[in-house]
């Protein structure tokens, strides 16, 4: 995958578990317990197993890969504080009090 952060490759391993209920309609699958994922099966009682274990793994990959931030090759830079807390910063809006003066 790519890393959101440097744009590198980063190698994301993937471990999930997941227990599937095989079922035929909509009221098959309102009978399941809630620890069972229900998946349909088509008339004849085939299920396309490649395309269960792909939805799977795409659920359980991350939304944005990313290296940890120590293997990262570009670091994120630490916050510059350039001003103290005691320096008035001008106020953008003052133009605005000396128009409405005039």
């Amino acid at each position: 995958m790519v890393c959101q952060r440097c744009l590198g490759t980063v190698e994301i391993e993937v471990d999930s578990q997941f227990s599937l209920g095989l079922v035929f309609d909509d009221e098959q699958a309102k009978q399941l317990p809630r620890s069972l994922e229900p998946v349909e099966m088509d008339e004849n009682g085939i299920l396309d197993l490649w395309e269960v274990v792909e939805d799977e793994v795409l659920l359980a990959l991350p939304m944005f890969p990313m290296h940890s931030e120590s293997e990262c090759r570009i670091q994120q830079p630490e916050p510059e504080n350039t001003t103290s807390g005691n320096e008035k910063r001008p106020n953008p809006f003052d133009v605005l009090a000396q128009l409405k003066q005039k």
